[in-house]
């Protein structure tokens, strides 16, 4: 027995193919596919080293990634554009956990991070759903009676048109109409199917935050990719504070938590200066530049998703 167990060392100590992709080996690890070159029939405690090397590399290389993008603002997008990619955790992989935490603790939160009407005793919500029903019924009659008057100065055929146009749009009135009223009745659902889209939106505005970044940095010799490790490495920021804000106001009902977001343009400024190298003045027109459009444009998109959640609601 024991001369068949130092046979099989012996055989595994002058192997010479990789046993993962057939590769000539020149070394303990594979230059190929990079597979260590072992036995392959592992024993308990090897499997357990094995998984515990694994979790310690990745909390290792998590742990190292965290402390750079919160301390040294930029220095992780300058460095993956440079090729410097093993010691951290990708952009892309990185943005995901971060944000499933993010949103996970919105939605943790007793607090309604998006509200339609209100929630109190006061009966202030169904305040709102009337005056908005007021308001529609309002821009109902005078698109009735506009598209009366016209009715009398068009032909049949326009007639025809102007009638399924005016249909469609009491349709979508009727319908915007009730999906308030179903809002209003129970908010907490509404808050839940906005917060559950909130993720896909924000992953949507990922590439048009590095849209606006290119423009404003067309002189630049940058890559659209470039700017868009920029923007998952921002996100990532804005996602961290805004959990530890949501955090402290959920459990130590403490609002001066807000004031953590307010870091965020510092943080941008930081980036911004290590990543694309101007001075001062140009970075600052930038950022202003950068965060106008982009809260405009975030702005749009969350009415634009919220009025398309009240539509669909049932």
């Amino acid at each position: 027995m024991q001369r068949v167990s130092s046979s099989m060392s012996e055989e595994n100590q002058h192997r010479k193919q990789c046993l993962n992709c057939g590769a000539v080996l020149d070394g303990p690890y594979c230059s190929q596919c990079g597979q260590k070159d072992r036995d392959p029939d592992l024993t308990v405690r090897e499997m357990l080293g094995e998984v515990g090397a694994n979790v310690f590399q990745f909390d290792s290389r998590l742990f190292r990634t965290l402390k750079a993008l919160l301390t040294r603002p930029g220095l992780l997008t300058e460095r993956y554009n440079a090729g410097q990619r093993l010691l951290y955790v990708p952009p892309l992989r990185l943005y995901l956990v971060i944000s499933v935490i993010f949103f996970f603790v919105l939605s943790f939160g007793e607090k309604s991070y998006f509200r339609v009407g209100g929630v109190d005793d006061d009966d202030s919500g169904s305040v709102e759903v009337v005056a908005l029903s007021d308001s529609l019924e309002t821009a109902a009659d005078s698109l009735t009676a506009d598209t009366l008057s016209a009715d009398s100065l068009t032909s049949s055929q326009n007639d025809d048109t102007t009638a399924a146009d005016q249909s469609f749009l009491e349709g979508v009135a009727e319908r915007f109409w009730q999906g308030m009223q179903n809002a209003s009745e129970n908010p907490q659902m509404v808050n839940d199917i906005l917060l559950r889209r909130f993720p896909q939106m924000m992953f949507v505005l990922l590439p048009i935050f590095a849209l606006l970044l290119m423009l404003i940095y067309w002189r630049r010799d940058h890559l659209y990719l470039h700017h868009l490790i920029f923007s998952l490495h921002y996100h990532c920021i804005a996602y961290i504070l805004l959990s530890f804000a949501s955090l402290i106001n959920t459990i130590f009902d403490a609002e001066w938590g807000v004031v953590i977001p307010l870091t965020l343009p510092i943080f941008l400024f930081l980036s911004m200066r290590r990543v694309y190298g101007q001075g001062l003045f140009k970075t600052t027109i930038k950022i202003i530049l950068l965060s106008f459009s982009y809260i405009f444009i975030l702005t749009c998109a969350i009415i634009v998703v919220a009025l398309v959640t009240i539509l669909l609601i049932q």
